[in-house]
């Protein structure tokens, strides 16, 4: 009799949720209650801190062993968008030593790419210049999109959660102009600016799971995708409290073409 009694005891102290407790149906619960999905946040750390003053130097490498060097400094005066004036504004300049990698697979490229802080906290691309060479052209094109409203061309995200699908779409005109001997302002009716079809633009933001030098785990991946009239698309991954940590050229079906940030 005493050994049952010892054994209903045991069973009452939590063990299990029903049966006993005085006909109260178990109220309380010794299993731990299920993880929720946790957010990752700072995603754009390298951005911000180029914001901040800071001049990052960056070292990247496809699978071939190929090195793209890109670098993050804050604009002068001159320098800043007149179409995100009332946005902190840094400069992407992206070099490289082979042409077969990242920017401008397979040719001689080099870019400069203007990033913008929006209210929010989320990062986006209003403009920038380009220069590449082919057996028949060598090319210097600046461009800049018009004031369009929405979300066209948003690079990152403040925030988000595991599990969870951000879409952002909006559609914008490219102003063209074949110079970089400046940035600043220009409009479409500008000396020497033509207007590019317009585009609609979805950039799609998930959580994936990558290996990197730099980084290994739940990363924010960004997908763009221009899809008219030229069907472009590019993916971009950020680490928590780092950044940008591996990209994957446009279109690009060779997995050696990825590259990762190393330094």
């Amino acid at each position: 009799m005493k050994r049952t009694i010892l054994i209903l005891v045991m069973l009452c102290g939590g063990i299990i949720e029903t049966g006993c407790g005085g006909g109260k149906g178990g109220a309380m619960s010794n299993f731990p209650a299920p993880e929720q999905p946790q957010a990752l946040s700072n995603l754009a750390a390298d951005f911000d801190a180029a914001a901040s003053g800071q001049h990052i130097q960056q070292v990247w490498v496809n699978g071939y062993g190929d090195h793209t060097y890109i670098e993050y400094y804050t604009l002068t005066p001159a320098e800043r968008l007149c179409n995100v004036l009332d946005e902190q504004q840094i400069m992407q300049h992206i070099t490289k030593d082979n042409p077969r990698t990242y920017w401008g697979v397979g040719v001689p490229a080099e870019a400069w790419i203007v990033l913008s802080k929006r209210a929010d906290g989320s990062w986006r691309f209003p403009g920038g210049s380009w220069s590449w060479q082919t057996p028949t052209v060598n090319t210097t094109l600046r461009a800049v999109y018009d004031s369009t409203p929405g979300d066209s061309y948003v690079m990152s995200v403040p925030t988000i959660q595991a599990g969870q699908t951000i879409v952002k779409q909006g559609k914008q005109h490219w102003l063209h102009k074949n110079s970089i001997d400046t940035f600043g302002c220009y409009g479409p009716t500008d000396a020497g600016v033509f207007v590019d079809a317009q585009q609609t633009i979805t950039f799609t933001f998930t959580v994936e799971n990558i290996n990197t030098p730099m980084y290994g785990g739940p990363a924010l991946h960004l997908e763009q995708n221009e899809a008219n009239p030229k069907a472009y698309r590019e993916n971009w991954w950020y680490a928590p409290g780092i950044g940008l940590v591996q990209i994957k050229p446009i279109t690009s079906t060779d997995p050696n073409l990825i590259i990762k940030r190393v330094q």
